[in-house]
């Protein structure tokens, strides 16, 4: 929108150099009849009446043409300084405006970065947490097989023991069989050495 009116002002100004330059031909080319009018005012003098009413009214004329585009030309001048004036409001606001494009471009840069280097945390966090899960799930399976194990080696040890139990009962059981065998090989010993001394 600014630069369009800029735009617009720039052709009006072009247009009023142009008309500006063609009233100062005109102003200059109006000075040099003017001046050649205060030539002929001299001849006022003269007793000839009829050309110098003639000089009277063409000086007149020259006169009020003179003014006329005097003043064309100072309204002219006028609107050119306010044109531009309004070429440097325009500007001014234009850079303001561009300023504050430029802001926001690097705000907008600041953002894209700043969610740039979140989608990078994140992403190394997902990695994370997915290694984490595979440690996880590593670790359950292996404390499973541990325990499998465990229970297994329990098991394997009460077996063990309910064997050693076995053969323990069963020597104590021999011991007892051997050791009345003993006291009765023992005692008939005996019995045969008191009856050879008897006899």
């Amino acid at each position: 929108m600014l630069e369009k009116k800029v735009s617009e002002n720039q052709r009006a100004i072009e247009n009023l150099r142009q008309e500006r330059s063609s009233l100062s031909h005109d102003f200059k080319d109006l000075q040099k009849r003017y001046a050649d009018a205060s030539e002929v005012d001299i001849l006022v003098a003269l007793p000839k009446s009829s050309v110098l009413n003639r000089v009277m009214q063409r000086a007149d004329r020259l006169r009020k043409e003179y003014a006329s585009s005097a003043n064309s030309h100072e309204k002219r001048q006028s609107e050119l300084d306010v044109r531009l004036l309004e070429i440097e409001d325009f500007k001014r606001a234009l850079q303001k405006q561009s300023t504050k494009v430029q802001r926001a471009e690097e705000e907008k840069e600041k953002v894209i970065a700043e969610k740039q280097d979140v989608s990078k945390t994140i992403a190394a966090l997902e990695a994370d947490l997915r290694r984490v899960r595979r440690d996880a799930e590593t670790f359950s399976r292996d404390l499973r097989r541990l325990k499998t194990e465990k229970e297994r080696a329990e098991e394997k040890y009460k077996d063990e023991i309910a064997r050693l139990e076995r053969n323990k009962r069963q020597s104590q059981v021999q011991l007892k069989l051997l050791t009345d065998e003993l006291d009765q090989q023992k005692q008939e010993i005996a019995d045969v050495r008191d009856h050879v001394y008897t006899a």
